[in-house]
């Protein structure tokens, strides 16, 4: 390559030639911008076979919003955090300051493993239920609390037999016909023409913008759509599908006590995408059957989780009157 044979003083006057470029190019960065959404326009409207002019209005409104949103992200310096170079760990022994990586991982393993065996001693995970369902409740008796005919062993927890009564089938459902588990390649298509490229993922596969640009590509999609399918209809976990990074992100600014941050998992890329098919196909079989909740607002059409907290807000200054 170039760079291991020319000189430091020819990389010294590469880079300050490709810095005055780059400013000069600056100066035409909004023109560049708008023919690029020009182009654009024209292709969405083919694409999609709308008019021009309702792509660019579509396309002025998200440019606004984007400008409004880098301004309110720079007043309050949002995304410009530095990494996490230190931690606090409460013990016996007091407050203690993690700042060494090596230091700072084992902080975090330590939470992890006790904020996520916190159920260890809870009926499903002790016997007799345990003995009856596994770790994975794909036995029998998991079947039999589907059809309503599981018989629950004595000196089982009084609540969790009453779960238990609960977990049946509910006839709605088994009069219909079963979710359909193919993805086909269109499904496909559509479904990552809905992500966002910048979304993290499990770092050992491929990141999200790969498998949402090889979607344009009709070899590559189809492809992709069937290594998705096969997991996905036959229930069976690929290798690097198993594969799950915890994140430790501040849930308060300036906040490092590790048992004040909140632990997030980064998964395969298409195993997300696999559960977010999941998850939307039987909230609508759910709906369907009219089967969800009142009181469920998230992930719903026509409902806004926030409806909920005005809800609460609402029925709260109500019950203050009284």
């Amino acid at each position: 390559m170039e760079a291991f044979t020319i000189t430091p003083t020819e990389i010294h006057n590469a880079l300050t030639n490709s810095l005055l470029e780059y400013r000069q190019a600056k100066k035409k960065a909004s023109n560049w911008r708008s023919e690029f959404l020009d182009s654009l326009v024209e292709a969405r409207a083919k694409d999609k076979g709308t008019t021009i002019e309702s792509e660019t209005k579509t396309l002025k409104q998200i440019e606004r919003q984007r400008k409004q949103a880098r301004t309110v992200k720079r007043i309050r310096q949002k995304g410009q955090q530095s990494s996490v170079t230190m931690v606090f760990e409460t013990d016996e022994d007091g407050r203690h300051a993690m700042t060494t990586k090596d230091d700072i991982e084992d902080a975090c393993i330590r939470e992890n493993s006790q904020k996520f065996s916190q159920s260890s001693n809870t009926p499903f995970m002790t016997s007799p239920l345990v003995d009856d369902f596994g770790y994975l409740a794909d036995t029998e008796a998991a079947e039999q609390v589907l059809r309503g005919c599981y018989q629950v062993p004595d000196g089982t927890d009084p609540y969790a037999r009453l779960l238990l009564d609960q977990l049946y089938v509910p006839w709605e459902v088994t009069e219909m016909a079963p979710i359909s588990l193919e993805i086909s390649t269109d499904e496909h298509k559509n479904a990552w023409k809905k992500q966002n490229e910048k979304t993290s993922s499990e770092p050992t596969g491929l990141a999200f913008n790969h498998y949402k640009a090889a979607a344009k590509d009709p070899t590559l999609a189809e492809f992709d759509a069937t290594m998705r399918n096969i997991p996905y209809a036959t229930g069976f976990a690929p290798n690097l599908w198993q594969n799950i990074t915890d994140v430790e992100i501040l849930k308060k600014a300036n906040v490092y006590d590790i048992h004040l941050m909140r632990t997030i998992q980064l998964m395969n890329t298409e195993l997300n995408l696999n559960n977010k098919k999941l998850g939307r196909d039987l909230m609508s079989r759910g709906e369907e059957c009219n089967l969800i909740a009142r009181e469920q607002f998230g992930s719903r059409k026509q409902h806004q989780s926030i409806t909920a907290a005005l809800n609460k807000q609402l029925t709260m200054d109500l019950l203050r009157q009284k």
